[in-house]
């Protein structure tokens, strides 16, 4: 049987070079994102040596309203080692990850109080930049060290209203899934893309249309279960220990920080 001339003939298609820096940075940035968020969703390995939920969020409340207080650059040297002390209980990349964003926040505070120093020389305002530093630091280092699912059951012990709670948590689940159908979106458009595609802002609008009309999807589809379910109202918890024999030792570093506070301040 003799084959079509149009199957054996020889294709020369040459499709136009087309520069993809625009797919590639949308999805290397949803990727950076997600991968910020997951481990916060992910349940942290439990330690008899790691201090409570609840005792890690009174101790960081305490370091941030002494650091806030304080116009004293020894209290503020004190609590900067002790934070330093506990980031070298973490992998390198974990360090990195706290102290970046703690040390950019340093550095825009410094250049916000650079006309201020100018026109009205103060040295508590030197104080700014290193408070903020500090500040960051123990938030990350609470942040890392304990899912988000352990936090917003903290806050439930804490009277927080439970619709807030529940808009939290689900806020940043629905931020994880609609990021992950949005990374997939732009996969596949980079896999599917041959030659030149002039129209890249229509696709983008595409994408996030694709991803506004699944939001609303997802969001009656978790409104029906709550109704099913019957959602009262009461987003509850399991049971975790308020405080244990770790949080011994945050607490006696509290004190004696407040302590410090109030000798050097009064």
């Amino acid at each position: 049987m003799k084959l079509p001339e149009w199957i054996v003939k020889e294709e020369n298609y040459l499709p136009a070079t087309d520069r993809e820096y625009f797919l590639a940075k949308s999805l290397l940035k949803i990727t950076s994102v997600l991968r910020r968020y997951q481990p916060s969703l992910q349940p942290k390995p439990h330690s008899r040596l790691k201090p409570s939920p609840m005792g890690a969020m009174a101790s960081w409340l305490v370091v941030l309203l002494v650091c806030a207080l304080s116009h004293h650059s020894i209290l503020l040297h004190s609590i900067c080692c002790i934070l330093l002390c506990l980031l070298c209980l973490y992998q390198g990349k974990t360090i990195w990850q706290i102290l970046r964003p703690a040390l950019l926040m340093g550095i825009f505070t410094m250049v916000l109080i650079l006309p201020a120093l100018y026109l009205t020389p103060n040295p508590l305002l030197m104080l700014l930049p290193y408070k903020s530093f500090i500040s960051l630091v123990a938030t990350g280092i609470f942040i890392h060290s304990y899912s988000f699912q352990q936090i917003s059951c903290t806050l439930s012990w804490l009277h927080l209203p439970h619709m807030f709670i529940f808009i939290l948590d689900t806020t940043l689940r629905y931020i994880y899934l609609l990021g992950g159908i949005a990374q997939d979106s732009l996969t596949a458009l980079s896999l599917r893309s041959v030659g030149r595609n002039p129209h890249k802002t229509s696709i983008t609008l595409n994408i996030l249309g694709t991803v506004y009309l699944k939001s609303q999807q997802m969001s009656l589809e978790m409104y029906q279960a709550m109704i099913c379910r019957g959602f009262s109202g009461q987003y509850l918890h399991r049971h975790q220990q308020l405080f244990g024999l770790a949080d011994i030792c945050p607490a006696i570093m509290c004190i004696l920080l407040i302590v410090l506070h109030i000798y050097l301040e009064y």
